[in-house]
């Protein structure tokens, strides 16, 4: 990678390999995003998708290869990500309010004593108006629909003011209006400097929405821009037992072979 790209990318993954046991679950993977754009990694359930996410926020260690965020490693970067995870990971009957939720966000900027300020929750409230969450903001998070619970987080990403938000399948269980909203979101988040990155399973936005497409089955099947890249003899070849039917539409649905 040349000095131009070091400086312009907000993650650089060089060679990567994960194994878990005996099981390479990521092999020697590659793969660049720019800052201020949004990307998606996309492929089978147990493609790697989610561990590569979790290699990216110093979770997961790779075996070998090499993981930069901002120029810097993953630990070093830390303060700089904010993961949301998928949503059956999540505690939903644990009683917090969405100001809560957000609030936490402020705590990687306190020392390990520390309490956050009432200048914290100013700006905790800022960051749900700037989600459009300011009415739910003393309700407890578990009674909220999906697409507001993705809200909420993204507030929290907001307070900790990450500039890389990493979200694993944010748009499961949503309907086609929360979906819409939420990509409209993100736009507004790219538009305001932050690097947005997700795993999901909706081919379908991909074209319009995001910038850049990662193909994951192990190893890189496909990757750059999704208009570009993918058709269905990549998608084929990607998700292997499930054959990609492309609509005259442009629409893309999946049939078992």
């Amino acid at each position: 990678m040349n000095d131009d790209q070091q400086m312009n990318s907000a993650i650089n993954v060089d060679s990567l390999t994960v194994a878990y046991g005996s099981k390479v679950v990521l092999d020697k993977v590659s793969w660049i995003v720019n800052q201020c754009t949004l990307a998606a990694v996309i492929g089978p359930n147990g493609g790697g998708k989610s561990t590569l996410l979790k290699t990216l926020l110093g979770m997961v260690h790779p075996n070998r290869g090499e993981v930069t965020l901002f120029g810097k490693s993953p630990i070093w970067a830390r303060r700089k990500i904010a993961y949301l995870p998928q949503a059956e990971e999540v505690d939903w009957l644990f009683p917090i309010t969405s100001l809560e939720v957000v609030l936490q966000g402020r705590l990687v900027h306190l020392k390990w004593f520390q309490k956050t300020s009432k200048d914290d929750g100013l700006f905790a409230r800022s960051c749900l108006e700037q989600v459009g969450m300011s009415h739910v903001a003393n309700q407890p998070v578990g009674e909220l629909s999906g697409g507001q619970r993705q809200r909420v987080f993204i507030a929290r990403a907001l307070a900790q003011q990450a500039r890389l938000i990493v979200m694993d399948e944010p748009a499961t269980g949503l309907d086609a209006a929360a979906q819409h909203d939420l990509l409209d979101l993100f736009w507004s988040l790219k538009s305001q400097g932050h690097t947005i990155v997700i795993t999901t399973h909706d081919l379908n936005c991909l074209a319009e929405h995001f910038d850049s497409v990662l193909g994951l089955n192990g190893h890189v099947v496909v990757s750059g821009v999704p208009s570009k890249v993918l058709d269905a003899d990549i998608l084929t070849k990607l998700f292997a037992r499930h054959f990609p039917i492309m609509k005259p539409t442009g629409e893309v649905s999946f049939h078992d072979r």
